[in-house]
């Protein structure tokens, strides 16, 4: 059970960087309306979320002294996610610079399996 737990919180984590990104890519590339970059922005914070209460439930199961807080394990969550959006980002501009098209790569099948998932 623990590691269902570690692969979902990972997805949502992915998933809150991909919409992070969507967002930013909307926001200074596409002439997005503000109104929908801000609803991007919101499902990155709520998958975020989503991976943490995962985090805090497996947290929950451990039995060692040496358990994280709440404010821990939301830290190493954005810790996580943070370098997720960096990763995207370095994804992108080299699928920029190799095709000239920043989505050739991965990450809008990622956008769309995360949209499968439900807002």
């Amino acid at each position: 059970m623990n590691e269902d737990m570690v692969t979902v919180s990972y997805v949502y984590l992915r998933c809150g960087a991909a919409y992070s990104v969507m967002s930013g890519i909307g926001a200074e590339k596409m002439n997005m309306p503000k109104a929908k970059t801000d609803q991007l922005a919101e499902y990155s914070t709520d998958f975020l979320q989503a991976a943490v209460q995962l985090d805090e439930l497996k947290e929950s199961t451990n039995k060692s002294k040496n358990k994280l807080s709440k404010q821990e394990l939301f830290k190493n969550a954005l810790a996580r996610q943070l370098r997720l959006i960096d990763l995207y980002w370095v994804d992108l501009k080299d699928n920029k610079d190799k095709t000239g098209d920043h989505f050739s790569g991965n990450f809008l099948s990622d956008v769309q399996f995360c949209s499968s998932l439900g807002k």
